[in-house]
């Protein structure tokens, strides 16, 4: 099958999840700068769940932008990580709701990680069926093993600390936006 398709349906079902995530701040009713001081958590989980969905878009759209055919398996891991990116505006939502409360804050953690592991098994099944991208799957790989690692440390942080994994998230979007920026340069 070609991956024309496959792409469309995923742009279409991102560009979705990016606006409810808008959608879901809350407008200032006076206007006023403390009204958006006192909202800067919901910014932040704001902040990282939308760059972490462009940047799953930013990689997904640079992999398959590369081959022509895929087979059912990859259209199928394909909507299933779609599905669990599509809970992210939940998640987001939650932790907006109370990020001192550490159920939002570790359920909203545990979604990242199931989002990456699933892309990572997602370019496992595109790299079978285009051998061609196996160097390219051993580096984006490597590239990730201080993204799970900063991601287990914000799970952690959900039961002491929970406001702590928003930062922990947001330092390692960072690195993952400088590992991007460097990735072609290589």
């Amino acid at each position: 099958m070609k991956t024309e398709r496959l792409q469309a349906i995923t742009d279409g079902i991102i560009a979705i999840i990016a606006t409810i995530m808008v959608l879901e701040l809350e407008i200032p009713i006076h206007n006023s700068i403390e009204e958006l001081e006192e909202q800067w958590p919901v910014f932040l989980a704001y902040f990282n769940s939308f760059f972490m969905v462009y940047i799953m878009w930013c990689n997904h759209n640079r992999e398959f932008s590369k081959v022509e055919f895929v087979n059912s398996k990859i259209f199928i891991v394909n909507g299933v990580w779609l599905f669990f990116v599509s809970l992210i505006p939940f998640a987001n939502g939650w932790v907006g709701v109370d990020p001192t409360f550490s159920i939002p804050e570790f359920l909203y953690t545990l979604l990242l990680i199931v989002c990456i592991v699933l892309y990572q098994l997602l370019y496992w099944f595109l790299m079978k069926e285009n051998p061609e991208m196996e160097k390219s799957f051993k580096r984006s790989n490597r590239m990730l093993v201080p993204v799970y690692l900063g991601l287990i440390l914000a799970l952690a942080f959900t039961f002491f600390m929970p406001i702590l994994t928003l930062f922990t998230i947001f330092f390692i979007l960072l690195l993952r936006i400088y590992q991007i920026w460097t990735f072609d340069e290589k």
